[in-house]
C-alpha cells in the first residue's frame, strides 16, 4: 500500500508490501531501474514489510515502481498532484 507523509525535510511517500515469508531477497525498481538507497530513495525492511521511501517527493516521482520477490513482482504506479 501507499503512505504519504510530511516530514521536516519535506513530503516522503512509503510504498510497503508485506509478505508471507521473512529474510526473502527483494529489489526495488523504478521505470526498469534498479533503486539503491541514496538521499532520494530508502529501503527499510522489518520482520515481513519491506518498504520503499521516496523522500521529497514532487511530480517528477510520479512513475511505475516495482518491488520484485524473487521470481514474483508487484506494481504501483505513483502519481503526484498539486
Amino acid at each position: 500500500y501507499l503512505l504519504w507523509k510530511t516530514h521536516d525535510d519535506g513530503p516522503v511517500a512509503t510504498i510497503s508490501c508485506t509478505l508471507n515469508k521473512t529474510n526473502v531477497p527483494v529489489k526495488w525498481f523504478c521505470e526498469n531501474e534498479e533503486i539503491r538507497p541514496n538521499d532520494k530513495f530508502e529501503i527499510v525492511s522489518e520482520g515481513n514489510i519491506y518498504c520503499l521511501l521516496i523522500h521529497n517527493v514532487n511530480k517528477a516521482d510520479s512513475k511505475k515502481y516495482v518491488i520484485s520477490i524473487g521470481s514474483s513482482y508487484r506494481t504501483c504506479h505513483l502519481e503526484v498532484v498539486d
